[in-house]
């Protein structure tokens, strides 16, 4: 089956919006449709590694983001939620090496004021500041 890029845009959406009302499970579900229609995606690996963060499967939040990374390497997004996860799941080392390829790539990339305020939360985090 092949789907048109209105409707994937339309499942994303609605995923989205699922995402922000708590509903990661019906996001979930969403986003793993998309990721089976289009696997190199990396935008929807991103969007079902949010939705596993919403439910605590860290573990899965970071494969995701490890296989929007190897689609797209210069993704901050990606990046960034990579080493937020890792936080949120203890793994202080890896976060902090994380942060600091964020840090590297957030040099060389225009970024909204939103993700300039996470790239230095995870610094401050990563450093204990």
């Amino acid at each position: 089956m092949t789907w048109r890029d209105d409707q994937r845009y339309a499942v994303r959406e609605l995923g989205h919006l699922l995402l922000s009302e708590g509903r990661a499970d019906l996001a979930r579900v969403l986003f793993e449709g998309l990721v089976a229609v289009d696997p190199d995606d990396a935008w929807s690996r991103i969007a079902l590694a949010a939705s596993y963060r919403l439910e605590k499967r860290y573990v899965e939040a970071s494969g995701e983001l490890d296989e929007a990374l190897k689609r797209e390497p210069q993704s901050i997004e990606a990046a960034l939620s990579l080493g937020e996860v890792a936080l949120l799941d203890g793994r202080a080392q890896e976060a902090k090496g994380v942060a600091a390829m964020v840090e590297y790539m957030a040099r060389s990339q225009t970024l909204s004021e939103p993700l300039k305020l996470r790239v230095r939360r995870l610094a401050r985090a990563c450093s204990g500041r």
